[in-house]
């Protein structure tokens, strides 16, 4: 047999049984590469699990939805809470929700009659507080010099900002008889105050003049 073959055929015999060696343990003595790793996992301190409960829940197991749908976005609206006790309310685009319910009846229905009143035009300052009637002229006259002698039709009462002792509501009043939320109209925002024994109007800005 030819020198050199030989010596390549006894490197590979020692290769082969050199990795061997390395990757199969020391079996006589029980260390494999598997007990090296559960001890390790067993002295080592871990951090304690965080929402746990979130990587074995189901999510199929949701309140008013069929265990045999899969639950995704497009099946909430199926849910209980959507029809249970939830409102919905419509949203003025790029404006404001129309959603009054954090706000008293007493409150709502001085701006709903202060509104009225506006579109009838009389009898405005009977819903301002003593004292900021100025506050009433100013809107008027802003009104008068953006709007000239346009016919407020309807109006519409939004989401209050409430605050201690206050609501800031924003109001849009609407030239045109369609009910259309986005058709003409003008937007104006009125402070509202409660009192000891009523609510009454501190202050009207008309939306639209800021800037002018």
């Amino acid at each position: 047999m030819n020198l050199k073959v030989s010596a390549t055929i006894i490197v590979s015999f020692l290769l082969f049984f050199s990795c061997a060696s390395h990757t199969g343990g020391d079996s006589s003595s029980g260390i494999t590469l598997k007990s090296t790793a559960a001890k390790l996992d067993v002295s080592t301190n871990w951090t304690a699990t965080i929402e746990e409960d979130l990587l074995s829940r189901t999510y199929r197991e949701i309140n008013g939805i069929s265990g045999i749908i899969d639950v995704s976005i497009d099946f909430l609206p199926a849910a209980k809470p959507f029809y249970e006790g939830k409102k919905i309310f419509p949203r003025i685009t790029e404006a404001y929700s129309l959603d009054t319910d954090s706000m008293p009846e007493k409150c709502y229905s001085l701006l709903d009659n202060f509104l009225k009143a506006f579109e009838k035009g009389e009898g405005l300052e009977t819903y301002v507080e003593g004292g900021f009637v100025y506050s009433l002229v100013m809107f008027k006259y802003d009104f008068d010099r953006l709007y000239g002698n346009s016919k407020v039709l309807w109006h519409a009462i939004g989401e209050p900002f409430c605050g201690e002792g206050f609501f800031q509501c924003p109001v849009r009043l609407f030239f045109e008889s369609e009910k259309n939320y986005d058709g003409e109209h003008a937007d104006a925002m009125i402070f509202v105050r409660d009192g000891e024994s009523e609510f009454k109007i501190v202050s009207v800005d008309l939306i639209n003049s800021a800037g002018e």
